[in-house]
């Protein structure tokens, strides 16, 4: 009787075991499955990011061979930089509109073109403008090389907008000071170095392609018509809706005015 049973038991345990094998080897084939899916869309992902990118490099690429002002820094595999050198933008230590040069609107212009062309507008989703200042201090303590950079890049962000007619949601302007050179001068002597200082002070714009993804939205709450050089408030009527009527404003987004609000 004890060997019928213990012949019983081993048994159930040699049976046991092809069941627990199988279902390791099922969990395992699909545990491989889907990292292999997973390593396939990252793949597939990459490749249009790269596609895309050469797209937008590639008519930028063609677009610099035409001017002398500005060059192309492809080493970067998240964005294309645009380097507009020193003779191309301002004057030493100047910053305003006025003082961006006829050769640096040129070259913005020629930027521009490629960056509202329809097939390439849809393909990128951020420029982003730096401005860099060299290593030399301004001499005032209210003026700094911050604020020297910053309104330069602003200057650059704002021409392609209102001039190259680049989509505002799109762009930002930073300022760098000093503290990424082109070319670094440590020593006094260096720095007297007309050719470095002029390699330091420069602005970047830097293009940044869309991702191949379709949440990857940009420009959310911005609005085109910030600077307020839209039309005066409008008060439009709305169709009633339920039992109370609805009037809604359409504004100029301001500080103080939301672009839209809805009274009821």
């Amino acid at each position: 009787m004890t060997d019928d049973y213990s012949d019983a038991e081993d048994a159930g345990e040699n049976s046991s075991w092809p069941a627990f094998v199988d279902l390791f080897s099922a969990t395992s084939l699909l545990f491989i499955t889907l990292v292999a899916v997973f390593i396939y869309m990252l793949a597939a992902q990459r490749g249009r990011n790269t596609t895309t990118r050469d797209q937008i490099l590639s008519r930028l690429s063609a677009a610099s061979k035409n001017a002398t002002l500005f060059g192309i820094d492809s080493t970067d595999r998240q964005f294309i930089r645009i380097i507009l050198r020193e003779q191309a933008t301002f004057p030493v230590r100047q910053y305003t509109w006025s003082a961006l040069q006829p050769e640096g609107r040129a070259a913005l212009t020629s930027i521009g073109q490629v960056l509202t062309d329809s097939s390439l507008v849809g393909l990128y989703r951020e420029v982003r403008v730096l401005g860099n200042a060299d290593q030399n201090a301004t001499g005032s303590t209210e003026f700094t090389n911050w604020e020297l950079s910053a309104a330069r890049a602003a200057v650059v962000a704002r021409y392609l907008v209102s001039q190259a007619h680049v989509d505002p949601c799109k762009i930002s302007a930073t300022g760098r000071g000093s503290y990424f050179p082109f070319k670094y001068t440590g020593s006094a002597l260096e720095r007297s170095n007309s050719r470095s200082m002029q390699e330091n002070r420069r602005i970047e714009v830097q293009v940044v392609p869309r991702l191949a993804r379709a949440d990857d939205a940009v420009g959310d709450g911005c609005y085109p018509d910030g600077d307020g050089t839209v039309s005066p408030i409008s008060i439009v009527p709305a169709k009633p809706s339920g039992p109370a009527s609805k009037v809604l404003i359409t504004a100029p987004f301001t500080a103080d005015t939301a672009k839209t609000r809805t009274q009821t």
